[in-house]
């Protein structure tokens, strides 16, 4: 297990790329066509930062605002989920 979570330079090269994809803006699907100017999210899994904008026909306004106890929440995730992913190449590459 401690081998699993010790960093090495193939987890650190796909954790940067992960952690970089993961700043993407995210679209939600069930926005779509049901707001003006939606608020902007960005983060993956869960988004730690909004950049506001006008939601819904009243055109409420929604604050930008970051969350670091989401951002490091997805630290966390994605350096798992780089784990997983190097340790299934390692086993296939043998």
């Amino acid at each position: 297990m401690k081998e699993f979570f010790n960093p090495n330079k193939e987890k650190l090269i796909m954790f940067v790329i992960l952690f970089g994809l993961s700043l993407i803006k995210n679209f939600s699907i069930l926005s779509l066509g049901q707001c003006y100017d939606c608020p902007d999210k960005y983060g993956f899994p869960i988004p730690f930062y909004n950049a506001g904008g006008n939601f819904g026909p009243a055109g409420a306004y929604v604050d930008s605002g970051f969350s670091f106890s989401f951002m490091i929440l997805n630290i966390i995730m994605v350096y798992i989920i780089t784990c997983i992913i190097i340790k299934i190449y390692n086993k296939v590459r043998r």
